[in-house]
């Protein structure tokens, strides 16, 4: 019986394996990933002109500005990458999970969130974000997947996490989107 529940669970490994399907290449479909950044390198389309909806970057460079989008939209946010250790170049590997130490939310955002959604609504108290995730550049698509964790504390105590059906962690992760669009933003515009 044992044998017959291995092999039905390893087939579709074993049928991705053998049609020559990287299997650990695509571990998300594209509607997993928060983020969908297309991307190309100078000379490409017609006439080596600018292609609409895609950010225009160096070649082989790719790594490095997905990262370093990434670290730059975080320390925004007060945020600093806490795994993996990120030496001077500050890049993280495709495909590498990253995480975030924790950061205090204004109490204007607070209110904001209170407001965008009541029935959520976050009691009084100190408030926190951190962020993990991973990002992937193959295909010429920049590609994030992002999740926010939610922390609050009293006057005097630790960060506690706060359980995941009484907020909206879309709301937090929007605010990290909007960062690496503006960020995105400036790499197209810095390039010749």
């Amino acid at each position: 019986m044992k044998r017959a529940i291995i092999t039905v669970c390893c087939l579709p490994v074993l049928l991705a394996a053998c049609s020559g399907a990287g299997i650990f290449k695509e571990a998300y479909s594209e509607a997993e990933w928060t983020f969908i950044q297309p991307y190309y390198y100078p000379l490409a389309g017609i006439g080596g002109g600018a292609i609409l909806g895609k950010v225009r970057i160096p070649e082989n460079r790719e790594t490095s500005i997905a990262s370093q989008t990434l670290v730059q939209a975080l320390q925004d946010l007060q945020l600093s990458v806490v795994e993996p250790t990120l030496e001077l170049d500050a890049i993280i590997p495709p495909r590498t999970p990253w995480e975030t130490d924790i950061a205090p939310i204004p109490a204007e955002l607070v209110a904001s969130y209170n407001q965008s959604f009541p029935n959520l609504t976050l009691r009084p108290a100190i408030y926190g974000i951190a962020y993990d995730g991973e990002h992937d550049t193959s295909e010429n698509i920049f590609r994030y997947r992002i999740s926010a964790r939610l922390y609050s504390r009293g006057a005097l105590s630790r960060w506690s996490q706060v359980d995941g059906d009484r907020y909206s962690g879309k709301f937090f992760v929007d605010r990290l989107v909007e960062l690496l669009q503006t960020h995105m933003k400036i790499v197209a515009e810095a390039q010749p």
